[in-house]
């Protein structure tokens, strides 16, 4: 039932960073990154809670970093549909790892 979840939420992101960006690359990209990112997640919460915690606490310093990249460059370039369908992509990956924070406790 939880992989069902986050199928629907990992299609729903891909569908989203599509229609904004108008960019197969982005799209592809997305989809390799979400899908391998999510699958090692499930492996280590199937091993170990202890390494899955430890995982979670990792992919939520690695998104907020990647958000301050983000926003960094929006702050001193011109902001357009590439760079909004990415900080959309890293707050929906934010709030996934936050999901998960919260049901392994």
């Amino acid at each position: 039932m939880l992989s069902f979840i986050f199928d629907i939420v990992f299609v729903l992101s891909l569908i989203l960073s599509w229609v904004l960006s108008f960019d197969l690359i982005l799209f592809y990209f997305l989809f390799i990154f979400f899908y391998l990112f999510y699958f090692i997640l499930f492996l280590l919460l199937m091993l170990s809670l202890y390494l899955f915690y430890i995982v979670c606490l990792l992919s939520l310093i690695l998104s907020v970093y990647c958000l301050l990249i983000v926003f960094d460059d929006v702050l001193y370039n011109c902001p357009d549909l590439f760079i909004l369908s990415l900080i959309l992509s890293f707050m929906l990956s934010l709030l996934i790892g936050l999901a998960l924070l919260y049901l392994v406790y």
